[in-house]
């Protein structure tokens, strides 16, 4: 009998000296009593080990209950007890697992692990292999199967292979054609209370076991035995890799926002069960063969070729190496994404969304999860809209919060620029649409990208400022949007109103705006009968316009400025004109938000105006375009009228006017009578010019010496 039994243990007992062993049989029984009334039939074959005999029913179980052996010589024989079975134990001998010296409920895989035993059979002859639970249940709950019986018809006597030979062919194929080889039992270096011996498995080992399956310990105390019987230990080997886990981390989802898993990133949550560093990789297809560590980390030899790697270089998305998992559960991986590689991403059925391929592995083990080619499918959410603004397509790129525009002038367009991501969106998925509230001023349109449309050319007044907002939504989420606002105002270039009209002149207030598309430098006013045609555009400027005019520069600002009039060559109308006196102000030390006030006179000695004549007076702005370096003219859409007065009847207006001249060119003492009535002859002249008047209207009476007189 084996030196090593337990309540259910299989085994053979070993009888001697039998003249018959085809016709012996062997039973196991309480006692005598029963023994005597056992039937033939009941016994199990004796097993000869070097003939050819099976194992189907001559293997016996252990059992407390009846632990005596019933012997039948030959079918007719009086069957007796020839022997007592010894069951040396209460169960079967415990085991533990225990990785780099922790003891572990699992074997992982592709990690090696010693297997300890407890309560085994001294000394180091014992082994062990392991059995799936699947294979154990096909082999009717046993570690090796029932061996085929073939009998004789004639004879009655069993031939084929004997009972060795079988128990030897079937570990050896087992070793070489399944999962567990066959492992000899050693002794531990210092044994403990619960265990005394142990089996090496390594990691080429643990690697052929399959997740999801329980194996069985198959323990023969002695592998010198005529026949080696293996009992399966206590409950079975649970299997599990160490990463047995990784799927998309929506923890905190709501709070993720831009960082959630997307086409810029993804976050994986990796269920570890050992500590150590975990790495992960993301990638546009599945792999061409079986992902390795390797893969992951990067770190396949150089030699290997682009078209030999397990997984296209091209299509590598991103890898994060070396994350810490401090303690056996879930670990937070973020693996960013190339936004250049992920822009082929293909575009999958209305309804579904992209996906990734995501493979991760564990530093202490050979096995990646998944263990495949095809990788743990990762679907991306769409990406919210980053921050924007608005810069200027001529601008040094800042942002643009107020807009003031001249209604008709050309415009650089307003380009909506991205925070945080330029080059936002990168796939499909992203797209976002855009809108804009309240509408914008009319000639003043928006992109499809969120541009306001180049060239401006806005038509639309609105003097005081609107705040706009600006939308891009997802296309594919309508949740998800960024927004951004700017103010924008559109005037007129220049608006005069009349002040004064007299028979001698006009004299108007003008409001010049500048601003971002415009900056001033003169005014020209042009001044028609009433019943003629009116023409808003540059064309009825002709005659007192070109680009190459340069009229004399204007007072400064505060003063009255007397405009250079022309009559045209159309009768009925007059142009007049003056330079700003802000005018080489550069539009950096210009403040465009506030309009400049400037008063302006005409004359009708210059215009020939009819008295009792109505006028309408247009006018227009020349200046600089500073974001193209363009001249440009702007004809505004308003007028102002007037009506000349009367010229009142003439009465005489007698004054005395002191003159800084020497009294001695008009003393008639020193230069007689006819040198003094030259004096006032010039002396009329001059006064007739200074005051506009015609030389006949000025009388002088007399001249005197003013030394004494005070100025």
């Amino acid at each position: 009998l084996p030196d090593l039994l337990w309540p259910g243990a299989q085994f053979v007992a070993v009888i001697e000296n039998i003249p018959n062993p085809v016709d012996a049989r062997v039973a196991v029984v309480a006692d005598d009593r029963e023994c005597a009334l056992t039937e033939y039939s009941a016994g199990a074959p004796v097993i000869n080990v070097a003939q050819p005999l099976f194992l189907r029913a001559s293997a016996l179980v252990a059992n407390a209950a009846v632990p005596f052996l019933c012997f039948f010589e030959i079918a007719e024989s009086t069957p007796l007890v020839i022997g007592e079975i010894n069951i040396q134990q209460e169960a079967a001998p415990p085991w533990g697992l225990v990785i780099e010296e922790v003891l572990n409920e699992y074997i992982h895989r592709g990690l090696a692990v010693n297997l300890l035993l407890g309560s085994v059979a001294p000394g180091e002859q014992a082994q062990v292999f392991m059995l799936s639970e699947t294979r154990y249940a096909a082999n009717e709950d046993r570690c090796i199967p029932p061996q085929p019986v073939t009998v004789d018809f004639d004879t009655g006597v069993a031939i084929g292979q004997s009972a060795r030979s079988y128990v030897n062919d079937y570990i050896e194929t087992f070793a070489v054609s399944f999962e567990s080889p066959l492992k000899n039992v050693s002794l531990m270096p210092a044994a403990n209370v619960d265990f005394t011996h142990f089996v090496w498995l390594s990691e080429l080992d643990t690697n052929q076991f399959a997740i999801g399956q329980e194996y069985y310990v198959c323990y023969t105390p002695d592998r010198t035995a005529p026949i080696r019987i293996f009992n399966a230990l206590r409950t079975p080997l649970r299997v599990k890799n160490i990463i047995t886990a990784v799927y998309r981390d929506d923890l905190d989802l709501e709070k993720q926002g831009r960082n959630g898993t997307s086409s810029r990133q993804v976050n994986l949550l990796v269920s570890a069960s050992l500590r150590g560093t975990v790495s992960c990789m993301a990638s546009l297809s599945r792999g061409r063969q079986k992902v390795t560590r390797e893969d992951i980390e990067g770190t396949v030899p150089s030699f290997v070729t682009v078209q030999d790697r397990n997984v296209d270089p091209n299509d590598i998305l991103g890898r994060t190496v070396g994350v810490a998992a401090t303690e056996r559960g879930n670990v937070s991986v973020v693996v960013v994404l190339n936004q250049t590689r992920i822009q082929r991403i293909p575009v999958m059925p209305i309804g579904e969304p992209p996906r990734v391929y995501a493979w991760c592995s564990h530093e202490r083990s050979a096995i990646v999860y998944p263990d495949d080619a095809d990788g743990e499918l990762i679907p991306l959410d769409v990406l919210d809209p980053p921050p924007m603004q608005y810069e200027r397509g001529a601008g040094p790129g800042l942002a643009v919060e107020i807009v003031t525009l001249v209604r008709g002038v050309r415009f650089s367009p307003l380009i909506r620029v991205y925070l945080e991501q330029p080059d936002f969106p990168v796939i499909y998925y992203d797209m976002v649409r855009y809108s804009v509230v309240p509408p914008l001023p009319a000639g003043i349109e928006m992109s499809g990208e969120g541009n306001l449309q180049t060239p401006l050319t806005p038509s639309a007044l609105s003097p005081d400022p609107i705040t706009y907002s600006v939308t891009a939504t997802s296309r594919e989420d309508t949740f998800k949007a960024s927004s951004v606002d700017f103010s924008m105002s559109v005037r007129e270039s220049v608006t005069c109103n009349l002040l004064n009209a007299k028979t001698t002149d006009i004299t108007g207030q003008c409001t010049i705006n500048d601003a971002d598309n415009f900056i001033s430098e003169q005014v020209f006013m042009l001044i028609s009968q009433a019943t003629l045609p009116l023409t808003f555009d540059v064309s009825a400027f002709q005659e007192c316009y070109t680009p190459s005019v340069f009229l004399t520069r204007a007072p400064e600002a505060g003063t009255t400025v007397d405009m250079l009039c022309q009559q045209t060559s159309d009768p009925g109308r007059c142009c007049c004109g003056t330079t700003f006196p802000w005018k080489d102000v550069v539009q950096a030390d210009r403040n465009v938000r506030v309009p400049k006030q400037l008063t302006v006179r005409a004359r009708n000695m210059d215009c020939g105006w009819a008295f009792y004549s109505k006028y309408v007076t247009q006018y227009m702005v020349v200046g600089q375009q500073p974001e193209f370096s363009t001249e440009t003219v702007v004809v505004s859409n308003s007028i102002f009228e007037f009506t000349v007065p009367p010229r009142p009847a003439a009465e005489p207006l007698t004054f005395e006017l002191k003159l800084d001249i020497p009294w001695d060119q008009c003393n008639p003492e020193i230069v007689g009578t006819a040198g003094a009535e030259k004096c006032k002859q010039t002396l009329a002249l001059e006064t007739a010019e200074l005051l506009g008047a015609s030389v006949d209207q000025i009388v002088i009476t007399n001249i005197r010496d003013g030394t004494d007189v005070p100025r």
